[in-house]
């Protein structure tokens, strides 16, 4: 009975021992969780849990990892003495702590080198660091391992149960800790980004209000007020600086104040159009010089640069209220010029529809053509030539707006040496003009000029010309027009040359502008194709001999002369051609389609 008594006094005793050790386990662990679960972002959450853990478990080193695609690297640690440590990355299976993220269960090893449960890719890290004794748990969220809580000891000291439960208790907390953390610096993240924006919505509400106003004052001063400086009054007034208006070749149209330099202004644009030829249409470019600053845009309509908008400004560098006023202007500045080249875009949209009526339309109405020419004061008088502008080859790639500048371009050298009539025109590919016929050196000369400034203005594409001969009436403009077209033609196929008159064609000319429209190329196939292929093949001299035979006046005997053979050579030559050819040189029909036929071919 006395042992009876002793042994429940002894079980009471043990039993008040271990509800004290828990009562002491269970305060300690509250204090812990206490400390880290009030960390509010994701830093001091792992320095937390890693104090604690080196803490608790009496550890020279604690790291947390946590997961970083398919490995798992270490986002904070305590106690290390190598950088290494800190920097830990490792993939599923490696080390103490892969091992952990495989099974998703808590591990320990009583000696880290020589434990034959992990791998030795750490080895020489742990050598390094003096570990001995290492444990580590997953951290989970839900069922999902995050990452790793681990704990070293650099004396042999083992790890126990206990010590497991606890790094398992920490390892729970850490997670709950690092979710609390990122919901809170999410929260915290979304006030800060609602004031941002609120802020920016503020500032964005101001800066239209003074855009909207700048805008009414632009406007008003578009409809009431005729003069460009009233313009660039607006927006020196709104941004606080000195404005220049400089047209497309850099020339001063205006400046507020009017006695302001612009000069180095200029200097700021030719810089921009060095560094960028092609420019950044509607883009505001900040730029400094002589210790000043400098905004500038470009005023473009459609693909035309017609000028520029420069600000000499204090401004900070990219300051929006001085960017989207300067983009006001200049959109104020290109309807100003939209305005003043309206009447100027009429009237040559009201010439070219004129000269394509002379050259394309019926007689009646190049009959109303002509009285509609002289309405508008366009002298038709005295000989004329049609001239056509167009490429060497097929180009898909000439734009309109190619042309357009190919044509101002050829129309001010007309005009500079006095051969225009005022009429050009835009076709498809091509270019029409219609000049006075001064002599043919004179013509050849000023072409030579216009063919240059073309290729000045539009140096890609390979361009020609075919000149009409004369025409006594605007009436005779229309045949003028085929003629032109014709001898186009033939510069498009001759290797060299640029310019061709219809004159030079010869009879050539008179079978090309047929209303037959047979192709040259198809023309001179169909009649000597074979014989051409003859002499490619045989290495003979049949078109050689009938060319001269028929500049001889078809007369063998001269023809044998000319070329230093016997006349029986020429015949037999003369007789292969019939054979192959099948031509009859004997009549008048084949004799003159093989005299054009030959001529065509040199030409080409």
């Amino acid at each position: 009975m006395l042992v009876g008594t002793a042994s429940l006094a002894l079980d009471r005793w043990m039993l008040s021992t271990q509800i004290e050790r828990d009562m002491v386990e269970a305060g300690l662990l509250r204090t812990i969780a206490t400390h880290i679960l009030a960390a509010r972002s994701v830093d001091e959450a792992l320095a937390a849990v890693t104090h604690e853990a080196r803490t608790l478990l009496s550890s020279d080193i604690a790291g947390v990892m946590l997961g970083d695609g398919d490995e798992i690297v270490m986002r904070g640690c305590a106690g290390n003495q190598r950088v290494e440590t800190a920097r830990l990355r490792m993939r599923r299976g490696q080390g103490l702590a892969g091992l952990v993220l495989a099974t998703g269960q808590p591990e320990r090893v009583d000696d880290y080198v020589s434990s034959l449960v992990i791998t030795d890719d750490f080895h020489h890290l742990a050598n390094d660091e003096q570990i001995r004794c290492a444990m580590g748990a997953p951290i989970r969220v839900g069922t999902a391992v995050i990452g790793v809580l681990e704990v070293w000891r650099r004396d042999a000291i083992a790890y126990n149960d206990v010590d497991s439960a606890r790094l398992v208790t920490l390892a729970d907390l850490a997670a709950v800790a690092f979710d609390n953390a990122l919901m809170h610096e999410t929260n915290a993240n979304s006030l800060i980004e609602i004031e941002r924006s609120h802020r920016a919505l503020a500032n964005q509400y101001s800066a239209n209000d003074r855009a909207l106003h700048v805008q009414q004052e632009l406007l008003e001063v578009l409809l009431q007020e005729p003069r460009l400086g009233a313009l660039l009054e607006v927006i020196a007034r709104a941004t606080a600086s000195t404005v220049h208006l400089l047209d497309a070749d850099l020339e001063r149209l205006a400046s507020h104040p009017a006695e302001a330099d612009h000069m180095a202004a200029s200097e700021q644009v030719k810089v921009i159009t060095r560094h960028h030829p092609k420019g950044s249409p509607h883009t505001v470019t900040w730029t400094s010089g002589d210790d000043r600053r400098f905004a500038i845009e470009d005023i473009t309509i459609g693909d035309e640069l017609v000028g520029w908008l420069c600000l000499e400004t204090d401004a900070q560098p990219d300051d929006p209220a001085v960017s989207t006023a300067l983009n006001q202007a200049a959109v104020a500045c290109a309807l100003r010029h939209l305005q003043e080249q309206a009447g100027a875009r009429a009237r040559a949209q009201q010439r070219e529809e004129l000269l394509l009526e002379l050259i394309e339309g019926t007689q009646e109405s190049r009959r109303a053509a002509m009285s509609r020419a002289k309405h508008i004061r366009i002298d038709l008088r005295g000989s004329l030539r049609v001239v056509v502008l167009g490429p060497k080859q097929p180009a898909p790639g000439l734009e309109t707006r190619d042309l357009r500048r190919v044509q101002r371009a050829v129309t001010e050298v007309l005009q500079g040496h006095q051969m225009s009539r005022g009429l050009s025109a835009v076709r498809d590919d091509q270019l029409f003009f219609v000049t006075r016929s001064p002599d043919l050196n004179r013509l050849n000369e000023v072409l030579a000029a216009a063919h240059d400034a073309a290729v000045a203005s539009q140096p890609v594409v390979p361009m020609a010309w075919g000149v009409s001969s004369e025409c006594a009436h605007p009436l005779e403009l229309s045949d003028a027009r085929i003629e032109a077209e014709t001898a186009l033609r033939m510069s498009t196929i001759r290797s060299r040359s640029e310019v061709t008159l219809f004159e030079d064609l010869g009879i050539v000319g008179l079978f090309l502008s047929s209303s037959a429209d047979i192709g040259m190329s198809r023309f001179v196939a169909e009649t000597l194709g074979a014989v051409i292929e003859y002499d490619a093949h045989k290495g003979s001299q049949l078109m050689h001999t009938l060319g001269t035979y028929l500049d001889c006046n078809c007369s063998q005997t001269l023809t044998a002369e000319r070329l230093f053979v016997h006349q029986k050579t020429v015949k037999y030559r003369l007789n292969l051609v019939e054979k192959v050819s099948g031509l009859d040189l004997s009549t008048h029909r084949d004799r003159l389609l093989a005299d054009i036929a030959v001529r065509a071919a040199q030409l080409s």
